[in-house]
């Protein structure tokens, strides 16, 4: 084994054995076996150096990782085993190099049309017989689970044939085709009708618009069909370019000091408004202030 092997061997191990130290000495404070500390391990496809705000991002909110930096311990001199998913994930759960695993590549991997080099075989899952991370810890009697992207290999390599007693969502795919119910992933239940709606609030500073610049995507499920102007090519394109004024000529003003965000439905996402809640109707029961709402208002070609 290579001094580089060694190293990335010796991390996992060390990071295993810094978490049943943990248990063991939490135990020996007089702590039950029943109270052994959960450690969940986050590994995020494509995730960039400052793309978290504790590593320096301007751009990206990101306050509950932040705390975990805050409260927990954050590294700052570490790479990733590979640049792409599988070898990557491969590496992390066994402590070997992808080179050692013959896994280096995302599986199956895409063959140039014209390589400059042969590519060799290699091997598009992961073996049976390998140790990972998840045996170690379920022989020290946690209960294991993995959530999220496989991309390990088929069904007979899939997580609960690598130490994991439960896992949801991953397949031997690297992607779902989109992120709103239905999923097409087998190992995930669908989620609940219109799921994919974002709702938005109106603020006294704010006022939200909906429109869809492509075709008619409207939020049916609970608003019905969509108005016929809603898909015409006029107020597809003006709600986008002038929403200003596109809102009087339907009759309502925005005020100018007032911000008019455009939100662009699609068939990945659905909008809807929030209205503000109008004036003198604190004493309305919850039936009445509903009576108050309308499908325009929902959409945010209205004020109530």
């Amino acid at each position: 084994m290579c001094s580089n092997d060694l190293s990335l061997a010796r991390f996992v191990a060390t990071l295993i054995a810094f978490c049943l130290t943990t248990l063991a000495s939490i135990t020996s404070y007089g702590a039950a076996a029943s109270q052994k500390p959960n450690f969940i391990l986050i590994l995020a496809d494509d995730l960039g150096w400052t793309d978290l705000a504790c590593y320096g991002s301007k751009l990206y909110e990101t306050p509950n990782l932040d705390q975990l930096a805050r409260d927990g311990v954050k590294f700052t001199q570490n790479y990733s085993a590979c640049t792409v998913c599988s070898p990557t994930r491969a590496a992390l759960l066994t402590g070997k190099y992808p080179a050692r695993l013959h896994i280096t590549d995302w599986i199956p991997g895409q063959m140039p049309d014209n390589p400059k080099l042969i590519v060799p075989d290699w091997t598009k899952y992961l073996p049976l017989d390998e140790t990972t991370m998840a045996n170690v810890f379920h022989k020290a009697g946690y209960a294991t689970a993995a959530l999220g992207k496989w991309h390990l290999g088929g069904e007979e390599y899939y997580p609960n044939k690598h130490g994991f007693d439960f896992f949801l969502a991953g397949t031997d795919k690297p992607n779902t085709e989109h992120y709103f119910s239905p999923y097409g992933i087998p190992t995930l239940p669908d989620g609940p009708e219109g799921e994919y709606v974002v709702v938005l609030e109106n603020t006294p500073e704010v006022h939200n618009l909906v429109v869809c610049t492509l075709c008619s995507c409207y939020p049916w499920p609970i608003l019905g069909l969509p108005p016929k102007w809603y898909k015409a090519p006029a107020y597809r394109s003006r709600a986008v370019r002038e929403p200003r004024k596109l809102l009087a000529e339907m009759g309502t003003a925005i005020p100018d000091d007032v911000e008019i965000r455009v939100w662009d439905s699609s068939a990945e996402a659905r909008y809807l408004v929030l209205p503000m809640r109008p004036e003198g109707t604190e004493d309305l029961s919850e039936q009445e202030l509903a009576g108050v709402v309308t499908r325009d208002s929902m959409i945010g070609v209205q004020r109530l």
